[in-house]
């Protein structure tokens, strides 16, 4: 560098002077601070919606086909919806609710016997393998489950931008 040359006039800041980085270093704060409490408020309607929008498809099963299939009753009254508050943390800190639906008991009682994996094996009795299938309820089959969640993806995410919308 050529003695006697300046970069930057003598009278301006800086980016990498002490005051320049605290100026950029109290937004950031006020940013965060202000994001972390519409989180916490938004946190209450979250698991509201997931709530409701496993309640939907519990009840879509039982009247959209492929629905749910009957023989026993088993499997309809093994299947549960269980919330889970704080259920993980992010990198970011923050608590992620969730919902568990679905059969997460690996055996049910069918006919007085204890059957592993009950719920999956017959959401998964495709033909083939199967072969032919006598579903004893109308319009049921196999993927019931798997049928529900896809076709109901966009109504899970407008419930739960509903029931977050106020809290905002």
């Amino acid at each position: 560098m050529a003695k006697g040359v300046q970069y930057f006039p003598s009278g301006m800041a800086r980016m990498n002077t002490q005051a320049g980085i605290r100026a950029r270093l109290f937004g950031v704060r006020e940013v965060r601070a202000a994001l972390n409490a519409k989180l916490l408020a938004i946190k209450g309607g979250t698991m509201e919606g997931l709530l409701i929008a496993a309640t939907h498809i519990k009840e879509d099963m039982e009247v959209t086909p492929p629905v749910i299939p009957v023989d026993t009753g088993a499997l309809r009254a093994a299947f549960k919806i269980i919330p889970k508050s704080a259920y993980r943390t992010t990198k970011a800190g923050v608590q992620v609710d969730a919902v568990e639906l679905g059969w997460p008991d690996t055996k049910i009682q069918r006919k007085g016997e204890s059957v592993d994996n009950y719920a999956a094996y017959v959401h998964e009795m495709t033909s083939p393998p199967y072969g032919d299938i006598n579903w004893s309820r109308p319009n049921s089959g196999p993927k019931f489950f798997e049928y529900a969640l896809k076709r109901n993806a966009p109504v899970i995410v407008q419930i739960i931008k509903q029931t977050i919308g106020p809290t905002i």
